[in-house]
């Protein structure tokens, strides 16, 4: 029943022009500040290796990054000249309920792309236990 909803719901934001990009999230507690975000990957610890990889491609931008316990590295990419920039967010979750968001660099103007490596923690750094990457135009 609850697929049929969403199904409808994205069907009737399809025909009044509204776009609903793949896992897109506004409600999502866990997402950053503000409209737009999508989410990319959410992963938690299970083992001591994550799979490492991370990437997405709109039309506007791209991202492609690698991810560990200990560190973030990877780069983002402005696609098209709309005058919007490119960055994404990550979340990174603790073991003891630590929390840290990280953002890249914002490319822009299009053809622009930065890369970036963040670790978990401000100033002293911790082993993560998780982490969430979101994407979007800024």
């Amino acid at each position: 029943m609850r697929k049929s909803a969403v199904a409808a719901a994205a069907a009737a934001a399809l025909w009044a022009g509204v776009a609903i990009p793949a896992g897109a999230s506004t409600t999502d507690p866990q997402a950053p500040a503000g409209d737009g975000w999508i989410r990319v990957t959410s992963e938690e610890l299970s083992t001591k290796v994550w799979n490492c990889h991370w990437e997405q491609t709109e039309s506007w931008g791209s991202t492609k990054g690698c991810a560990t316990p200990h560190k973030a590295e990877g780069w983002v990419k402005d696609l098209k000249a709309d005058g919007y920039c490119v960055q994404i967010a990550i979340h990174w979750k603790g073991k003891n309920g630590e929390s840290d968001w990280d953002y890249s660099p914002e490319a822009c103007p299009e053809g622009d792309k930065d890369e970036f490596t963040k670790a978990p923690g401000d100033g002293s750094h911790w082993t993560a236990a998780g982490r969430d990457v979101w994407f979007k135009k800024v």
